[in-house]
């Protein structure tokens, strides 16, 4: 009958069994044969039957009676291959793959039938070639030999026997080969009862990956008109493989130019949805794309799945698969996007080292990531599912059932960078709570930050500010000007992932691509004001913090998944911001004749090393208080003696005794020293000032420092430049002899006189400017001030 309305021209045997005599033998070669008694009287019987003038006892057979030397039936039984694919055939011109041969045994009287039933296994991988492994076949060579009277079968394929007759091989007796009759053919299939296990067992990261590849690079053509530098030089600048070469590799398949192929010796059939512009091979095996273009800026979804059967078998349509999708990327819910056509045809491809055993099904999706299903008032990037469901399409549905594929579901993250630019209104500082001890004579070093003002907050609810420094540079107002300060920082570019695939797999958590790239700024309370942290790597006391910096600022994704490439969105870049410079220390000491006070100056750094100008531009004032009590005794102030001008001191090293040598070794200046002033006070100085004030000589007494910026007048002092020393003594041989002297103290305190001029912190109070501000600092009391 024929195989159905598909295939009209291929008839197939339908019985249960097959029912086999031995060949007809004529004369006079029954009669060599001498195992017939009376061969003539059959001859002659059989003549009589096929002249019969009665149609029902007329044979339809030819003329002859069975061949007495006919003992066996050979079996040969095939199964259909893939058409091109003829190498397991017998006579290697054909599409059938021979499964296995067998023998079976004629009955002894020469007049009887054989019956052999055909019974059907399901299979579903069957391999060739090894009498000892048919694959899920369940019987071996031997084993099938080994069955008295049955043939067994695979379902779900078409399968051909070949049967022929067969005498004992006897070489005196038969011409080499007479002893095999002539092949009878018929072909046979049966549908499968269950078709179990009909998607290969993989995991859900090989079934399928989303893929955002990132556009091939332009090779820049300088000048156009030349052809030398076009037709001779590198063009492949750019070690980055092409999107197709990234693509394939993702999907572990092999390309030419825009075309996609299978590795050799695999069978695959391709699909593709019509949301990427391609050209499908008439067999399905190679998919042609039509632009690069059309692989970038969306989603590239790739479906992997492994049909697990060899390619004889025939359970499926030609539309074999239906390929669905739902989720947020789907606004009119659940659509068809694609269908697997499985083709029974091998490529070229498929046929050097063939594996047999499978068939790869792929398919490509796209999906726009800006597409969502979300409420409509949704302008924000957001995260996108997507669902994929594949349904077969069997011949025959079986019986038994099959295995479902459970849903593919991916959650896609955000490729879209925010578009929202920083922008600066304000910037200031933030100051820790102020306090004091109870007697008023120390305060606390007070914590300082620095912030900047924005415009308005992210508009997206899940972006955030973000910072970076691009580069640092010593204060000018500080440094000596050398060479070095004068070159401009490389800036580092944004270091994250150039992510040339970013592949994403069933549920795949968020990974923070990028997020460590710049440090997220904190908010106040406004929502518009933001505290910038100090770079990593520096302190808040460190001497960098007298320099200038270069940050850049960007929105980013910090609520929500995002790739690294859409993290941030485009920069703002800002120069010459300047952190709050590190607390200022004075120490004060006394004894029965002077109070001494010191404090460090401003420091440049730049790379490690110190490039403070020498001596310091900048001015350091001691302010002397005394601590009275209010009139109500309810607290303690402060009443402002006396101010005066710290003098520098050169930075020398100290004094070092030699044992058994008569010298001292010291009074070397130390460049790299931090530079400090002193100031100091004479106690009858102190106590008239005290007495004026009508306050006791024992009157509690603290000390602060103020360091003021640079005037334009210490700018244009060219002694102030490296190397000048009109504020020091020169002679170290002369201060070296001092110390031997005994005359030590004298090497510290080398300084020339204060310069004349208005004082900033009285006088001239609001018209210079304070960099920095020591804490309030008490000077110990003495057991005797007028002594």
């Amino acid at each position: 009958v024929p195989a159905g309305p598909e295939e009209p021209d291929n008839p197939r045997f339908t019985d249960d069994s097959l029912r086999i005599a031995r060949p007809l033998l004529g004369y006079p070669s029954v009669v060599f044969t001498g195992k017939y008694a009376d061969p003539i009287a059959r001859l002659q019987t059989a003549s009589d039957r096929s002249i019969d003038p009665d149609p029902a006892n007329r044979e339809r057979a030819a003329f002859g009676i069975p061949d007495p030397d006919v003992q066996h039936l050979v079996f040969d039984v095939e199964v259909r291959a893939l058409k091109m694919d003829n190498a397991l055939s017998l006579s290697r011109r054909e599409g059938w793959a021979l499964l296995y041969s067998t023998t079976r045994t004629l009955p002894a009287d020469f007049d009887a039938d054989r019956e052999i039933p055909l019974t059907f296994r399901d299979a579903n991988v069957l391999r060739f070639g090894d009498p000892t492994d048919l694959g899920d076949f369940g019987l071996t060579r031997a084993e099938i030999d080994a069955l008295a009277d049955e043939l067994p079968l695979p379902t779900a394929r078409d399968v051909r026997i070949t049967v022929r007759a067969a005498a004992p091989a006897d070489d005196a007796y038969w011409a080499r080969g007479a002893h095999l009759g002539k092949p009878t053919q018929l072909v046979v299939r049966r549908d499968a009862t269950q078709e179990r296990g009909l998607i290969a067992d993989d995991s859900d990261g090989r079934r399928i990956r989303a893929l955002w590849l990132r556009p091939d690079s332009v090779r820049e053509v300088k000048n156009p008109k030349a052809l030398a530098p076009v037709l001779f030089a590198r063009l492949a600048i750019d070690e980055t493989p092409s999107v197709m070469e990234r693509l394939a590799q993702s999907l572990d398949l092999a390309h030419k130019g825009m075309t996609l192929v299978g590795k050799r010796g695999e069978r695959v059939a391709f699909a593709c949805s019509r949301r990427i512009r391609h050209t499908l091979a008439p067999d399905a095996s190679s998919l042609t794309l039509a632009a690069r273009e059309d692989l970038v800026n969306h989603w590239v979804i790739g479906m992997t799945l492994r049909l697990d059967r060899d390619w004889s078998w025939e359970g499926l349509r030609h539309i074999g698969f239906d390929i669905f999708r739902d989720g947020t990327a789907n606004p009119d819910g659940r659509t068809q996007v694609g269908e697997w056509e499985i083709i029974q045809t091998a490529s070229q491809q498929a046929l050097h080292d063939a594996k047999r055993t499978y068939t790869r099904l792929v398919f490509l999706d796209a999906v726009d990531p800006q597409f969502t299903t979300h409420a409509p008032t949704q302008h924000f990037p957001a995260l996108v599912d997507v669902n994929y469901t594949v349904e077969p399409r069997f011949r025959r549905e079986p019986v038994g059932g099959f295995d479902a594929l459970a849903p593919l579901s991916l959650r896609l993250p955000v490729t879209t960078p925010p578009a929202q630019v920083p922008k600066i209104v304000a910037a200031g500082l933030a100051l820790s709570k102020y306090e004091r001890s109870a007697d008023y004579a120390t305060t606390e070093p007070r914590r300082r930050i620095l912030w900047l003002e924005f415009d308005r907050p992210p508009d997206d609810p899940n972006d955030a500010y973000f910072i970076r420094m691009l580069g640092y540079a010593a204060d000018p107002l500080l440094s000596d000007h050398r060479v070095e300060t004068l070159v401009p920082p490389e800036e580092p570019s944004l270091g994250i992932d150039a992510e040339i695939v970013r592949s994403i797999s069933p549920g795949q958590s968020d990974d923070n691509a990028g997020l460590s790239a710049m440090i997220p700024l904190t908010p106040g309370n406004t929502g518009v004001h933001y505290s910038i942290p100090v770079p990593p790597g520096m302190t808040p006391e460190g001497a960098e913090m007298f320099g200038l910096f270069t940050y850049e600022l960007r929105t980013g994704h910090m609520g929500i998944w995002s790739t690294a490439q859409a993290r941030f969105g485009r920069p703002l870049r800002t120069t010459g911001v300047q952190h709050p410079a590190p607390t200022l220390l004075c120490t004060a000491d006394r004894d029965t004749k002077l109070i001494i006070v010191e404090a460090p100056y401003a420091q440049a750094v730049l790379n490690g090393k110190n490039v403070t100008a020498s001596p310091p531009r900048t001015q350091i004032w001691a302010l002397l208080y005394a601590q009275v009590r209010q009139a109500d005794d309810k607290d303690t102030r402060n009443i402002l003696l006396d101010d005066r001008q710290l003098r520098p001191r050169r930075p020398t090293r100290e004094r070092v005794r030699v044992a058994s040598m008569p010298m001292v070794v010291g009074a070397f200046e130390n460049i790299d020293a931090q530079a400090h002033g002193l100031a100091t006070w004479t106690m009858p100085e102190v106590l008239a000032m005290l007495a004026s004030l009508g306050l006791p000589g024992e009157s509690p007494l603290s000390v602060l420092c103020v360091e003021m910026m640079p005037t334009m007048a210490a700018l244009l002092d060219p002694m102030t430049k490296r190397g000048g020393s009109s504020l020091y003594d020169s002679n170290l041989a002369a201060l070296a002899f001092a110390e031997i002297g005994g005359n030590g103290a004298a090497t510290n305190t080398a300084m020339a006189e204060p310069p004349t001029g208005p004082r900033p912190l009285t006088d001239g109070l609001g018209h210079f400017r304070i960099l920095r501000t020591s804490p309030l600092a008490v000077i110990p009391d003495i057991c005797c001030t007028d002594c």
